[in-house]
């Protein structure tokens, strides 16, 4: 009768309802541990390069860490845009923040790169005060995460060479 099929009605509307609130990953708090791990990262490249091999572990190990932590972030949303709403339209507007998060990990291994290569002996404030700009990322929405790397991209493009 009509009541044959009520249990897998009910079924699949709890299941709805409660699913993406009980697997929904946290794509902004992941994001926010990656900004962290970022600026420490250029952090460690603003300081003076010493002789050894000790400060380029920590700049490998700082760098693993934020790359390890951007690729968490991915695996996240990815998983994310396939649940149903709302969870799926949460994750959606962190695609382009992720990006730019991501390219601006790229800039700074590029500039730390440059440090390590040059044998800079001074600390950079220019790039310490990027540092800073991305350590208040985290606790931003993610159209603001986004804005928030570009403009941290654009002032870390004119640090000079000379002073990297």
């Amino acid at each position: 009768g009509p009541f044959r099929y009520s249990g897998i009605i009910v079924a699949l509307v709890l299941g709805y309802l409660v699913w993406p609130a009980a697997r929904r990953a946290d794509v902004g708090a992941t994001v926010g541990r990656a900004a962290t791990a970022l600026a420490q990262s250029l952090q460690a490249a603003a300081l003076p390069v010493t002789e050894g091999a000790a400060r380029h572990t920590q700049l490998v190990t700082a760098r693993r860490r934020t790359y390890a932590t951007l690729a968490d972030a991915r695996t996240q949303l990815q998983r994310s845009l396939v649940e149903p709403p709302p969870g799926c339209h949460q994750a959606a507007a962190w695609i382009t923040a992720i990006y730019a998060v991501e390219q601006l990990a790229d800039d700074v291994t590029r500039y730390a790169d440059r440090r390590l290569a040059t044998g800079a002996r001074q600390v950079d404030p220019a790039a310490a005060s990027v540092a800073d700009d991305i350590a208040l990322l985290p606790a931003q929405a993610p159209e603001q995460v986004r804005r928030g790397a570009i403009a941290a991209r654009a002032k870390l493009a004119l640090v000079p060479a000379t002073q990297a």
